[in-house]
């Protein structure tokens, strides 16, 4: 449908989602996508609209006043907004955006999780973010038969992207992303845990200098490397102590401890109990 703000040009278009109960309960869930192309004139102050709004900057520069905060955008931003908070965002020379108001059982930790900096977002790849942005559009815009399930995985697939930030510098100061990601890592770590693992060997191979690599790491899973291949150790031991008959000392062995005594200690620190305990255990 034909936007009625003031300052939308007639090329503009936004479509209304009605969510069913299921969806709000269990999912992402649009309620409004657009694409605005507008001029000088364009100026939206509200105390609320109860959503979180996605929106793009595809050409042009403006401005978002919420929370106290004056933030300038430009082509090319991603920016998160509560419109469950007041909000005001205007254009002085013209812009074209494309937007999205979703809600969902958790947009609420998203929003604060990706916003704890800033509320514009840092696509490691803008062309990327966008086509993700747009494909929600795109279901109402060419009429594509899509479920509720599918329009919140496409959502959370949106939100997801911007979780990975930008692409690391270079030693010479240009932007690239790593020739190895954490997923690389992660599965290595996976598939080798019966063996020594340091955080030197795992940097190496991810081409990232070793503290940088511990910040991302810690940043991204949660953990520190040394504490993430701990825990999957346990994990990898607590499996094996439900699903076969090793003797705790080989278990120790394929899980990558260095003796036994040390593997019990750290399994009963990480898990409660110890190894022989959890094994006779109904957990």
């Amino acid at each position: 449908m034909r936007a009625q703000e003031k300052g939308v040009l007639s090329s503009s278009n936004l479509y209304f989602h009605t969510a069913s109960p299921r969806a709000k309960k269990l999912f992402f869930y649009p309620l409004c996508t657009g694409h605005f192309v507008c001029d000088s004139d364009y100026n939206l102050k509200r105390t609320s609209y109860d959503s979180f709004l996605v929106m793009h900057i595809v050409h042009g520069t403006g401005f978002l006043e919420t929370d106290g905060q004056n933030i300038a955008l430009k082509e090319g931003d991603f920016v998160l907004v509560d419109c469950y908070r007041p909000h005001h965002y205007y254009t002085e020379t013209g812009w074209e955006l494309l937007w999205l108001h979703f809600d969902g059982p958790m947009a609420r930790s998203f929003f604060d999780e990706l916003t704890a900096r800033s509320l514009i977002l840092p696509p490691p790849d803008i062309p990327s973010a966008y086509k993700a942005l747009k494909a929600v559009y795109d279901a109402y815009n060419l009429h594509r038969d899509y479920s509720e399930a599918s329009l919140s995985c496409m959502i959370g697939n949106l939100l997801c992207m911007f979780f990975n930030g930008p692409a690391p510098e270079t030693s010479d100061g240009s932007s690239r992303p790593p020739a190895r990601s954490l997923g690389d890592t992660l599965s290595y770590i996976s598939e080798n845990l019966d063996s020594p693992l340091t955080v030197d060997e795992l940097a190496e191979r991810a081409f990232l200098s070793k503290y940088y690599f511990i910040r991302l790491f810690k940043k991204e899973v949660g953990y520190t490397p040394h504490e993430y291949i701990v825990v999957s150790r346990v994990n990898f031991a607590a499996f094996l102590l439900k699903t076969t008959t090793f003797s705790i000392k080989n278990i120790s062995i394929k899980c990558g401890f260095s003796d036994e005594s040390s593997f019990c200690t750290t399994f009963k620190r990480v898990m409660g109990s110890t190894p022989l305990s959890y094994r006779n255990s109904g957990k």
